[in-house]
């Protein structure tokens, strides 16, 4: 958990230092990861530092299914190609980091026993989304992403709703 705060922090960090160069947007999303079939909700933040191209931090939250509930925080780089005024489509490619939490219970004799248990590790994304602008303050966009970790694939869905300031 320390690893993700700093991480989370850093990107921070680094995003005010340059923040007036482009365009910031700030949003939510609904989540689906096919590893554990589990939906989730995430915040993410976008920040335009060239014409093309864009970072974009997200951090998500996958409900618990199976007792695994999981965290995930996601740095990926966008090429965005523009079709019109309204839309942009991009492949994306970053980094990832996932924790998992789950709860082991067992018993010795008539007691029983319950362990917190979590599992952390890093992976890498490559996809791609499609933004549209509704106006000059929201744009909604639709994400797929392959994400690879070490015994951990999985390809994840997004939707959501992104404020631009």
């Amino acid at each position: 958990m320390k690893k993700i705060l700093f991480a989370l922090l850093l990107a921070v960090a680094s995003l005010s230092a340059s923040a007036d160069v482009g365009e910031l947007a700030l949003g939510g999303q609904a989540t689906f990861g096919t590893d554990n079939k589990a939906p989730g909700i995430g915040l993410h933040m976008k920040y335009n530092f060239k014409y093309h191209w864009r970072v974009n931090w997200a951090l998500n939250y996958n409900f618990k299914k199976n007792g695994i509930q999981g965290l995930d925080g996601c740095n990926d780089f966008n090429y965005l190609f523009y079709i019109g005024d309204k839309v942009r489509v991009y492949p994306l490619a970053g980094l990832l980091l996932r924790a998992w939490f789950w709860k082991d219970r067992y018993f010795v004799g008539p007691i029983e026993y319950v362990d917190n248990e979590s599992d952390g590790r890093f992976g890498v994304n490559g996809g791609g989304g499609i933004d549209y602008v509704v106006n000059e303050h929201f744009i909604v966009n639709a994400e797929a992403k392959y994400q690879y970790i070490e015994d951990a694939e999985q390809v994840c869905f997004s939707l959501g709703v992104s404020y631009v300031f």
